[in-house]
């Protein structure tokens, strides 16, 4: 058996597939990324809500995509996996990676994540051949859920918005400042926080600042991760994530703008990695 995963900060998606690549288990557990999480916290959680649902099968390969997952952090959760999951073979590659392949398969282009967080990379169809690098939640994650968060809370309480959407939104979350710098500043993974408040604003898209916010968060994205690349106008532009597919009338809106048209939009790359090692590229 393969187990495939696809990890971001929120969540991980793991695929248990045959030797044709066909599903035979999916399970969901939370995200391992390894700026986030130790190794012994990413294994116990790898032991506890993975393999206790898959521990009768045999795993011969790992194929693992995350967030973080670069650099040095690769064998982090080389290190982790290893630990659960008694196989012959691991391979840890980023959500970058993961995105281009689902995406694209052996054709070029500019491959998008807007999800909790937010990242883009130039690929040539074998490899990422140039990124601008994605600096995180406090400095980064342009477009993301994360900063899509960020900014409506901001502007909540410095009453950029209208009041009734402000008390709505403070009552369906159960929120005031004082919780609010609680679980950015003292509390573990304020990402995943920040990220949560994106389904209110998916709710309220039509209120006309709530509508302009989304549009401009998109549009810093667009400025800071793709109009930086070489010839971006001449290159297919495709995007997975669950912000990406759950705003896309927005995104596919700014994309308009800047003159550009989105190829493809996937909610996650998983459809997409199978059918990737599927063709054997």
């Amino acid at each position: 058996m393969i187990l495939l995963a696809d990890s971001g900060s929120t969540k991980t998606d793991w695929c248990l597939v045959n030797e044709k690549w066909e599903v035979v288990k999916h399970v969901e557990t939370k995200g391992l990324n390894p700026y986030y999480h130790s190794i012994d916290s990413i294994a116990y959680e790898i032991e506890m809500s993975l393999m206790s649902e898959i521990r009768e099968y045999k795993i011969n390969h790992v194929y693992f995509y995350g967030a973080g997952c670069e650099f040095d952090k690769k064998g982090d959760i080389r290190r982790a996996i290893s630990l659960s999951v008694k196989c012959d073979s691991i391979e840890v590659d980023s959500d970058l990676v993961a995105a281009a392949r689902a995406l694209f398969g052996s054709q070029e282009g500019i491959a998008c994540i807007l999800g909790t967080g937010s990242s883009s990379c130039l690929f040539d169809g074998e490899k990422i051949i140039d990124t601008v690098p994605s600096l995180g939640y406090v400095l980064d994650d342009l477009g993301g859920g994360s900063a899509l968060g960020k900014y409506f809370i901001r502007a909540c309480f410095k009453k950029q918005m209208p009041e009734d959407v402000v008390d709505r939104f403070l009552l369906a979350y159960n929120m005031n400042i004082e919780t609010v710098m609680d679980k950015v500043y003292r509390q573990p993974l304020p990402i995943r926080f920040l990220a949560n408040v994106s389904p209110f604003l998916l709710e309220n898209k039509d209120v006309p600042k709530i509508n302009k916010l989304i549009k401009d968060c998109f549009r810093e994205f667009f400025e800071y991760n793709i109009v930086k690349y070489d010839n971006y106008r001449d290159l297919n532009l495709a995007f997975t994530g669950s912000i990406s597919y759950f705003y896309q009338d927005f995104l596919k809106d700014v994309a308009e703008e800047y003159g550009l048209t989105i190829s493809r939009i996937l909610k996650s790359p998983v459809e997409g990695l199978l059918a990737y090692h599927k063709k054997g590229i």
